[in-house]
């Protein structure tokens, strides 16, 4: 009786050993993932601030781009106002404020032309065009 339970033992023993051994490798396949889905949540995060800081920098440089074309913008619109009251001149100033465009919009452009000269370059031989003019024999 003393050997069966040592045995039941021994056995209730070893299915934990096995049970918690498998506990670790699904742990140990588990936290590769996690660290996968941190690096992306971080990488995320990079990108936002890095869009932020991007567009804290526009604003910036636009600021400073309106304040050099400030002056030439209040002579104009003086001018405009002078040509007015002269009366016989038509009105002949008119401000367009045209941002310059962001590193996105003129990366965005350049992907969409080069995609335009691939698609060109690659269906080029597939127009179904066919021409009438003859080829020259050549003679050896």
């Amino acid at each position: 009786m003393e050997s069966q339970l040592l045995q039941q033992g021994y056995g209730q023993g070893m299915a934990g050993a096995q049970q918690a051994f498998g506990q670790q490798q699904q742990l140990a396949q588990t936290v590769p993932g996690m660290y996968q889905q941190d690096i992306a949540t971080l990488g995320q995060v990079g990108a936002a601030q890095q869009a932020q800081a991007q567009a804290v920098g526009d604003v910036g440089r636009e600021g400073k781009r309106m304040e050099a074309y400030e002056p030439y913008e209040r002579l104009g619109f003086l001018g405009q106002g002078l040509t007015g009251i002269m009366g016989g001149y038509g009105n002949q100033y008119q401000f367009q404020q045209q941002p310059n465009p962001t590193p996105l919009q003129t990366a965005l452009g350049t992907g969409a032309t080069l995609a335009g000269i691939y698609g060109a370059v690659r269906g080029a031989g597939q127009t179904g065009y066919t021409s009438n003019i003859p080829v020259p024999k050549q003679y050896g």
